[in-house]
């Protein structure tokens, strides 16, 4: 199924653009739509910090509905994460400072995770995080829906490490990966060299997806570094031997 995102240039967020760019160049992304910035446009209230409920207009949910019937007979399991404008850019990050909601299993759930993730823009650890980096402009939210894959490992690659340029390196643990992005669970770490593909470190095998999977995820992220022509951050999970 296509994923249901049109490109619409500064509306969208940078998360929705990073995936929308994995999926342009032939990675696997599972299925998502975006609730862009028009949705919420006129349900901010900078003072009260509240996105008020009027973003639920019936053409919004009747776009969710279709998304959700072509995605699934049953209602799926969802990940709802945010992509506001302004995060996951090239100024500001923001690594882990906006809101994701995993397990999300109904339309309710799904509804009232819309409204959390959108209003994590105003979070406290953001807050904080806005005012040591002395960032003054305003972010405006934008929402994506997802659909969660049952992931048997998760993590986070550096197709370029700042420590030691000449190397690739994975971040993973078993299972979800918001234990990694907390800091709940220590990660297992493996290490490439960028030139040749030789593993320089690596955790105990025992502890590791097969040599097949790192394998593919050392090419699958050499080549979208070449691709785009720059070190990238890049999130993944592993499911049913295929990253």
């Amino acid at each position: 199924m296509a994923n249901s995102y049109k490109r619409q240039s500064g509306k969208a967020g940078g998360k929705a653009e990073g995936l929308y760019r994995l999926e342009r160049v032939g990675c696997k992304v599972p299925p998502f739509m975006v609730l862009d910035t028009d949705v919420f446009a006129m349900s901010i209230d900078y003072i009260s910090q509240k996105i008020q409920s009027d973003w639920r207009k019936p053409e919004v949910e009747r776009k969710i509905d279709k998304w959700l019937k072509d995605l699934s007979a049953d209602f799926p399991t969802l990940a709802v994460r945010s992509s506001a404008v302004g995060e996951d850019g090239k100024s500001h990050a923001y690594p882990g400072m906006l809101d994701t909601v995993l397990h999300v299993k109904s339309k309710a759930e799904l509804m009232e995770a819309i409204q959390k993730v959108a209003e994590s823009i105003w979070s406290e650890r953001l807050k904080t995080y806005r005012r040591e980096k002395e960032i003054t402009e305003k972010l405006l939210p934008a929402v994506i829906i997802q659909q969660q894959i049952e992931a048997a490992y998760s993590g986070v690659l550096f197709t370029t490490y700042p420590v030691y340029p000449n190397e690739l390196l994975i971040h993973l643990v078993k299972g979800f990966g918001d234990k990694l992005v907390s800091g709940q669970a220590d990660p297992i770490e493996v290490a490439f060299d960028k030139a040749s593909g030789r593993v320089l470190t690596s955790a105990r095998e025992d502890s590791l997806p097969g040599k097949e999977l790192l394998e593919s995820l050392f090419l699958k992220a050499s080549y979208l570094e070449k691709n785009q022509n720059q070190a990238l951050d890049i999130e993944f999970c592993i499911a049913d031997d295929e990253v």
